[in-house]
């Protein structure tokens, strides 16, 4: 199980905006937050000198606080679209793998079903 870092103080988080576009902006001048991809197609952002998802962020600011032990899941499965429309919570690594696409050596045609070697043909 992944251990994730605790966001920043909701007083911290009061001067960021969420716009229904999915990103982020400051309150002060509102100039948009940084939104590097990561390497797994996610959006992140440094606060405070600390690198933070997106998707937590904009979950946080509009519920108000993160559950811990809970995942987010993008329901189109896009990772970098994070409009709050887009996004659930989930409670763990199983209820998120139902979203996995199908592999392209998959021979099924179902996610996670593959044939045993003995009923090959």
């Amino acid at each position: 199980m992944r251990i994730f870092k605790e966001l920043p103080s909701q007083k911290y988080l009061q001067s960021i905006m969420y716009y229904k576009d999915g990103f982020l902006y400051k309150k002060s001048d509102n100039k948009l937050f940084s939104n590097k991809a990561t390497g797994f197609g996610y959006r992140a952002t440094f606060l405070n000198g600390n690198k933070y998802s997106y998707h937590r962020i904009v979950w946080t600011l509009i519920n108000g606080e993160f559950p811990r032990h809970f995942h987010i899941d993008h329901t189109n499965g896009i990772r970098s679209d994070n409009r709050i429309e887009n996004l659930r919570l989930c409670n763990g690594e199983q209820e998120n793998n139902q979203n996995k696409s199908i592999y392209k050596n998959n021979k099924s045609g179902f996610p996670g079903v593959t044939w045993h070697k003995r009923y090959e043909k």
